[in-house]
């Protein structure tokens, strides 16, 4: 269990990193910088996406994986072929990708007062949406782990 959980880690980290550099670049590719709050895109549009989609991928990325390394006998505790399991993952993933990005919105929401004409190139900003993809994604995949687990 240990080497599944530190693999899906990992893997969640470096494929969030890639895509969330990648997608909004071919995205937002007419752009050249986000402000932090006023004209569109802003922050908020790259980054809110950015949490919503990483978590609820990662989720139930998580949870498919290790029911079916479960079913398959491939990691302990195994389970039974016919565990219904699919509804538990599709609502972990819609319940931690709405708590984060509630955190997230909350979090930006409070430092909309400190920055008013703040921006940030359109690179540095693709940088910043690949980490904040991966260090959420990290996140979700250990909590998806425990929750997963639960699923007998």
């Amino acid at each position: 269990m240990k080497e599944f959980i530190q693999r899906n880690a990992l893997t969640a980290t470096v494929l969030n990193l890639i895509i969330n550099i990648v997608a909004p670049s071919v995205i937002f590719r007419n752009d050249a910088f986000f402000n932090f709050k006023g004209e569109s895109p802003t922050l908020v549009d790259l980054l809110v996406p950015t949490v919503l989609i990483s978590v609820f991928a990662t989720t139930l990325a998580t949870f498919v994986t290790m029911t079916k390394l479960r079913v398959a006998q491939k990691l302990q505790p195994v389970l039974a072929p016919a565990t219904s399991w699919v509804g538990t993952a599709v609502l972990t993933s819609v319940i931690l990708a709405v708590a984060f990005a509630g955190v997230f919105i909350l979090l930006m929401t409070g430092l909309h007062s400190l920055f008013s004409e703040f921006q940030l190139s359109k690179w540095v900003a693709l940088g910043l949406s690949g980490a904040v993809g991966a260090m959420v994604a990290l996140v979700a995949s250990f909590i998806a782990v425990h929750r997963a687990k639960l699923v007998c």
